[in-house]
């Protein structure tokens, strides 16, 4: 649980496995450290400097030898504060780049614009981009998966934020289970949310595909193997539109 959620905060595998091994053991010099870690020495002083960065560690001598110690706890909530404003400030920094960086791009152009994103983070990150629709969402949703798997607290937020603070409505199309049917009918107002049901036996959504404006983007969900993909093509857009109302007409109704 804690090695997670320091994960979801941006540390690395390293940081978790120095900053745990702090938590646990006590001050300490450098080389216990590692030892606990199971790092080198070298890589645990680079992984220890970053913590220091962070403000979530202090260091002090003791009989000539530098030790190192995790600081009360409550500093992990100042340094996701801190993180929190630095990422606002970068949000409108970006935020105003943007009409730039589009003259940049060539207009001329036909080639789709593919964007892959890797691990449980990837896939944040093209959900999220999701949230951009101008007009409702096509999707053939795993829901299954995602409430079976690590991200199951992030897509119910997800909903949330879809259908309470963006408005966005959705037509998705997604396997007839107990889980999906109890999930959806009781979290997801009708109003914002139409669902057809694909028999659970036609196993054909292992993945997450979201059709909107003029990209299609496609998540796995499969733990071993999380990624996200994002293609923005106004062509493949508009005829994986057209293949989803072709399923849809012929997906079954409640």
């Amino acid at each position: 649980m804690l090695k997670r959620a320091l994960e979801e905060i941006g540390f690395t595998d390293k940081e978790v496995a120095v900053y745990t091994s702090l938590l646990e053991l006590g001050p300490q010099p450098a080389s216990v450290v590692a030892r606990k870690a199971k790092l080198n020495r070298s890589t645990t002083y680079v992984v220890l400097n970053g913590l220091l960065g962070r403000g979530v560690i202090g260091r002090f001598n003791r009989s000539d030898i530098q030790h190192f110690a995790a600081t009360n706890p409550d500093t992990l909530l100042e340094y996701i504060d801190r993180t929190k404003k630095d990422l606002e400030r970068h949000h409108k920094t970006i935020k105003g780049l943007i009409p730039h960086m589009r003259f940049l791009g060539n207009p001329y152009t036909s080639k789709p614009k593919v964007s892959y994103f890797d691990g449980i983070e990837g896939v944040k990150r093209v959900m999220e981009d999701t949230l951009s629709a101008k007009d409702a969402l096509l999707c053939y949703s795993a829901v299954d998966r995602w409430l079976s798997g690590p991200l199951k607290d992030y897509i119910e937020d997800y909903g949330k934020r879809r259908v309470n603070s963006k408005k966005i409505p959705l037509r998705g199309l997604v396997h007839d289970t107990k889980v999906a049917r109890e999930y959806l009918g009781s979290d997801y107002p009708a109003k914002l949310t139409k669902t057809r049901w694909i028999p659970k036996d036609l196993a054909i959504f292992g993945n997450e595909i979201n059709i909107y404006n003029d990209k299609v983007s496609i998540v796995s969900l499969d733990p071993d193997e999380m990624f996200g993909v994002i293609i923005e093509n106004p062509s493949i857009a508009d005829t994986q539109k057209q293949i989803f109302e072709l399923a849809w007409r012929g997906a079954a109704e409640d």
